[in-house]
């Protein structure tokens, strides 16, 4: 089972990375080793100095995907890893949906055409990703996006087999995955309208799909404002669901409270849980019943005002315990929560600025201390023990300028972070888009990345990450 893995940057595709290019060039290269706010703590050792220099060739076992020749384009992969260590990349192309195994041993299978490529019916409806690939811990593997013509296409593998059509879910939205082959579906139909309303499906492979249930309704019980909600199926299969009330009051209309809400299956819904006011946060479970949200929180200052944080409860016990501070701040952020419930967070400040969690131990700030002109934590990865991975792009000095390049490290508890390594390769073909991250229990990590080569054709890579 992968751990569960959230972005917040939304930016894709080469556009973007150019933007970047462009501010590190002006910003020079900064000294080494002088992350702002690397405070050192516990853990905070490892790796230091400039990144690497480029390679000529990839990191020991990247290799592309076998695009098919009549669609040699792939955009916007998604990727996750199921038991054996095999990882599953789905990508979209011109013409199609495709799909390939990527064994770290022996390299990719052919490509399967999964169907037509995904195209949003109406950007408001659906808010989330055009492409989802979720995992469970029995290896069932769920594909999903929208197509314009028929709605929504649900694809299902288990252990590497052919993939077979799941039906379509009552209502649209973002998917998650639960034990056994369970998924539910929760997302806001009609956004920023007084009608907007948060709609949940669940699915069992032994019943199908449930009703679609309407949770929560626009303008008393959900945010006019809100495009889209949180979930997350925990080991016990008990579904939590995570949305924005609005504010009564003389406050700022663009704040809402965050509410809380649990379905256990043989019971039904627990009712709404309200906390403090903030920006929707993400919803991680481990193997012990617990539940981690993290996300931005606003909480009263001594002057009757504000003060906006990063900030994180943890479920136990049947209750939410104490808000508490995440000690980092940046302008992108990417965090991942391992089975054993132990979390990685990672943003960028001046350098890389990162934090580490333990159930009843709390954060603790472990940058890593290396700092370049410009770069993105892209994607953040735990397993069983704890041990995390980041991989991000960094824009290396080139004769042509500052080019984008992918990197990898990775953190442990006991010894830190390891130095960081270059996953991709100097050449014609560039990182075109954020790669993507996954890995499983015994820390087997694989990151995938689209590669431009030119206007027409862009490759699909991944890479075992050291």
């Amino acid at each position: 089972m992968c751990s569960h893995v959230e972005t917040t940057h939304r930016a894709r595709g080469l556009r973007a990375l150019v933007v970047l290019a462009a501010a590190a060039a002006g910003a020079g290269v900064a000294a080494c080793g002088s992350a702002k706010g690397a405070t050192g703590g516990a853990g905070a050792t490892g790796a230091t100095g400039a990144l690497p220099t480029s390679p000529t060739s990839p990191i020991a076992g990247a290799a592309a995907a076998p695009l098919d020749p009549s669609d040699p384009y792939g955009d916007s992969p998604r990727v996750v890893i199921d038991p054996r260590g095999k990882a599953i990349v789905v990508w979209e192309g011109k013409q199609a949906m495709w799909s390939s195994l990527f064994d770290p041993a022996t390299g990719w299978s052919a490509a399967t055409r999964l169907g037509a490529p995904a195209a949003l019916v109406d950007p408001f409806e659906t808010p989330a990703d055009l492409l989802q690939l979720q995992i469970d811990a029995d290896g069932n593997v769920t594909a999903a996006w929208q197509i314009a013509s028929s709605g929504w296409v649900v694809k299902r593998s288990v252990a590497g087999a052919a993939w077979k059509d799941l039906p379509a879910p009552p209502s649209g939205g973002k998917f998650v995955a639960g034990p056994h082959g369970s998924l539910a579906v929760v997302g806001i139909a009609r956004p920023y309208s007084p009608n907007a309303q948060l709609i949940v499906s669940r699915y069992d492979p032994a019943g199908g799909w449930s009703a679609a249930e309407t949770l929560a309704q626009a303008p008393t019980q959900l945010s006019d404002r809100a495009t889209n909600a949180e979930q997350v199926i925990a080991s016990d299969g008990t579904l939590f669901v995570d949305w924005g009330m609005p504010i009564t009051g003389p406050l700022n209309p663009t704040c809402c409270v965050r509410v809380f809400e649990r379905y256990v299956p043989g019971s039904g819904w627990t009712g709404p849980t309200k906390v403090e006011m903030g920006a929707l946060g993400s919803l991680y479970a481990d193997d012990h019943g617990g539940v981690l949200s993290l996300g931005a929180a606003s909480i009263a200052a001594p002057d009757g005002g504000y003060v906006n944080l990063i900030a994180s409860r943890y479920f136990s016990a049947g209750a939410w315990g104490p808000l508490e501070e995440v000690p980092f701040s940046g302008e992108e952020q990417a965090e991942a929560v391992g089975r054993s419930g132990v979390g990685l967070a990672v943003a960028i400040e001046s350098g890389m600025s990162a934090a580490y969690f333990t159930p009843g131990g709390g954060w603790k700030r472990v940058d890593l201390p290396t700092v370049h002109p410009s770069y993105i934590p892209l994607n953040v990865g735990v397993d069983a023990k704890g041990t995390g991975v980041v991989a991000w792009v960094a824009f290396a000095p080139e004769p042509l300028g500052y080019i984008p390049h992918l990197f990898c490290a990775r953190y442990a508890a006991d010894t830190g972070w390891t130095p960081p390594v270059q996953v991709d390769a100097d050449g014609a073909s560039k990182v075109d888009a954020f790669p993507v991250l996954a890995n499983n229990d015994d820390g087997t990590a694989v990151v995938v990345w689209p590669h431009r080569v030119d206007a027409d054709h862009s490759a699909i890579w991944a890479a075992p990450l050291p």
